[in-house]
């Protein structure tokens, strides 16, 4: 089944190839960080690290877990880190249970984790050092599964 891809600001969907689905284990530590304060004490440089999107379409459409989650970058987690280091904590916890890729989801505070095995991760969720709320999900094959049909068809 396909898998979609959100690019510009995760506005724009793109349909790619079939690929596999995988596991992504949620943790908050259990306080939260204001989109506000973050952009407010961040400080990009002029010549910014450059995120190539079809490197990760192509790791996606080859069901290239490991390979997509060397490639995950998120601009606004060195200031969010230094200002709260319990998140590099949690992203070491994840590293150190076997993710595929860890990173801060947005803003914050949320970290995930990416695995390509749903034993692993409920391993790894259950193992995690640390007195955070913790959930495996899965990734949609279709947009058929995270929505009802007559919404999808809905003119």
């Amino acid at each position: 089944s396909p898998c979609a891809l959100g690019v510009g600001r995760g506005e724009q969907l793109e349909i790619l190839e079939p690929c596999s689905k995988f596991q992504v284990l949620l943790v908050f530590p259990g306080f939260p960080i204001t989109t506000s304060w973050v952009y407010r004490n961040l400080k990009l440089k002029l010549t910014k690290r450059e995120n190539n999107i079809s490197i990760l379409r192509k790791n996606l459409s080859l069901s290239d877990i490991a390979g997509l989650g060397s490639q995950l970058y998120n601009d606004l987690e060195p200031v969010v880190i230094q200002r709260f280091p319990e998140i590099q904590i949690i992203k070491g916890e994840l590293q150190a249970q076997g993710a595929l890729g860890v990173l801060l989801s947005g803003s914050g505070s949320t970290v995930y984790g990416i695995y390509n095995d749903s034993e692993k991760a409920k391993l790894a969720c259950a193992n995690l050092n640390g007195d955070w709320e913790r959930i495996v999900t899965e990734t949609i094959g279709s947009f058929s599964e995270f929505l009802p049909g007559e919404i999808l068809n809905y003119p």
